[in-house]
């Protein structure tokens, strides 16, 4: 699978929420219109007491300005608690429109090599960042500078002049800001990223970093990354402080100069002190929007390329087809010329893989390390989609009927088993609700049943995150019984007894012999041989191609005996993997 294939088209539940977002925020521009519109209260209010008020001594005036200026502050007051909470609410339904296709696109590139690890629901908290700054309602208010440049040219053609050279200045402060910023915000992001990563690792790989004195190495290579992001942090900081500076002089100048040029206005008879009063005021609103844009622009610059990135995350989150239920499968497998290259890879892990199952059949898949097995099992449980070929059941596309309901017809055990933080009835029903009859016929059939009745809370004890607080053969047997769940007919094990006692492997056969006697299609990759003589058929991958594939006592007889023992003994096999 090329990149080119992974990054087909942008998500399109990413682009039916951008969307959405951009409809409302056209709404939330309106509404910004009336509150700059409810702004000019105050400056009209000042207007009218230093030159109507004042002047003619009439309190009656004053009381029923003064009443009308609340009501307008009382509304203008209810509509920026309405934006920010449409802002606050609008964040939120962004979360939890995305959230479930950035954990299903961030799982995908776990699958096919290119982990992203938490970098999309990092990108998701920057735009909800910014959402609920003021950068964001600074942006919102920017159409209404317009506005109140107008209304200061009606006042004075120096005072709009003046305004709109401070409004194109600061603009222009704010445009040097963010390219001079652009680069050092980019890899901020990218070195505190890869910082984040190294530290999740460490904690993950807590227990064995601390058994092998790994600790202090870790924390100097942790710190040596951090302090790349550091850096950059502060290259951000220096690149924008001195434009925040300049703005600042800039906005408290012209503050002051508006003030200077109203009162010399007002001794030529060209304005009254309400009309300079009201331009000082009139002006520092003008300027606000920009202000509240340049105090906040590496949010902002942050959030356009947490947006950019986010984007291209979730072209990994393929939309799923409309759903057609296909009968449940009768276990039929074909696997038809399957090549597998994996992302930013030239060289396929598997190559022309070609072999047919019946149901019912039990087929061990034996070969050297790196022979392409566990691969083979994702490709056949339709977690990854084959470069070229199909893998079908019951001849349907396993890929596109994973997408359509597959799931709870398959049992996979992979090589690694991870469980999820909830209680062991929870793991067993697949994170579902738990049916008892099933979870506890499941447990049974892995000889687990006994086992969980002795825990502090049975079936209820929570295993905490990656199941770590439970055994390796455990966690491998709690696996087993997920996989097992409501008898699916189709089972994968890859190397289900890794973690296994000689108990455990005495019920792992039993486990195949009752599978076998249901009719189940088992898959099992195994390097011991009393798990290969309870299949009937075997298949040999080495260097990603088929070297063998039929009966088990015909693949047996042609592999060669591990150099220096005989085929009976216990030793591994360099050549076959058996042992």
């Amino acid at each position: 699978m090329t990149k080119a294939r992974v990054l087909e088209a942008a998500n399109p539940v990413f682009v039916k929420t951008r969307t959405r977002v951009r409809k409302e925020c056209v709404w939330l521009f309106g509404l910004s219109v009336f509150i700059n519109l409810l702004v000019f209260t105050q400056p009209l209010y000042m207007f009218q007491v230093f030159d109507r008020v004042v002047g003619s001594g009439n309190i009656s005036t004053l009381i029923y300005l003064t009443v009308i200026a609340g009501i307008a502050f009382l509304a203008l007051a209810a509509l920026t608690e309405l934006r920010s909470r449409i802002l606050g609410r609008l964040s939120t339904w962004l979360a939890q429109a995305l959230g479930p296709s950035i954990l299903r696109a961030s799982g995908a590139t776990t699958i096919i090599g290119r982990s992203v690890g938490m970098q999309g629901f990092h990108d998701l908290r920057t735009i909800r960042s910014f959402m609920q700054s003021q950068a964001a309602q600074g942006l919102l208010d920017a159409p209404a500078i317009p506005l109140f440049i107008i209304v200061m040219f009606l006042m004075h053609p120096i005072l709009g002049a003046m305004t709109l050279g401070g409004a194109l200045v600061l603009l222009g402060l704010a445009v040097l800001a963010e390219l001079r910023a652009r680069d050092a915000v980019a890899m901020h992001a990218k070195a505190q990223t890869a910082a984040d990563r190294m530290a999740e690792t460490h904690i993950i790989n807590a227990e064995v970093a601390r058994a092998m004195g790994m600790d202090a190495a870790l924390a100097e290579r942790w710190n040596t990354i951090n302090a790349k992001a550091i850096a950059a942090a502060n290259r951000v900081n220096e690149r924008t402080g001195g434009f925040l500076a300049i703005s600042r002089f800039v906005r408290l100048f012209l503050q002051v100069a508006v003030l200077g040029v109203g009162a010399y206005l007002l001794l030529q008879g060209h304005l009254t002190i309400g009309g300079v009063i009201a331009a000082s005021i009139l002006l520092g609103r003008a300027l606000a929007p920009i202000d509240h844009l340049i105090s906040g622009w590496k949010l902002l610059i942050a959030a356009r390329n947490a947006e950019a990135s986010l984007d291209k995350i979730l072209r990994f989150d393929k939309p799923t087809p409309v759903q057609i239920e296909l009968p449940a499968p009768s276990g039929r497998l074909d696997v038809e010329a399957v090549t597998y290259v994996p992302p930013d890879a030239d060289k396929p892990v598997l190559s022309g893989i070609s072999f047919s199952l019946e149901a019912g059949d039990a087929c061990a898949i034996i070969g050297p390390s790196s022979a392409g097995k566990s691969t083979l099992c994702k490709l056949i449980n339709g977690v990854i989609k084959p470069s070229s070929g199909l893998v079908r059941i019951d001849g349907a596309d396993a890929y596109d009927w994973q997408n359509q309901g597959l799931g709870p017809h398959i049992g996979y055990l992979p090589q690694d088993v991870e469980l999820f933080d909830g209680t062991i009835a929870e793991n067993i029903a697949r994170m579902g609700k738990p049916d008892s009859d099933d979870v506890i016929a499941a447990a049974s059939l892995a000889d687990l049943h006994e086992t969980i009745l002795r825990f502090p809370s049975g079936y209820h004890t929570r295993i905490g995150p990656f199941g770590r607080n439970l055994s390796g053969g455990i966690r491998q047997r709690i696996g087993l019984a997920r996989a097992l769940y409501r008898e699916p007919q189709i089972v994968t094990l890859d190397e289900p007894n890794a973690h296994l006692d000689h108990v455990g492997e005495a019920a792992l056969l039993k486990v195949l012999d009752t599978l076998r006697r249901r009719g189940v299609t088992l898959l099992i990759v195994s390097h011991t041989r009393k798990i290969l003589q309870a299949c009937n058929k075997t298949l040999v991958l080495d260097g990603g191609r088929v070297r063998h594939f039929g009966g088990i006592n015909e693949i047996m007889g042609a592999l060669p005996a591990p150099k220096g023992h005989t085929q009976g003994t216990s030793g591994g096999s360099p050549s076959s993997g058996i042992s």
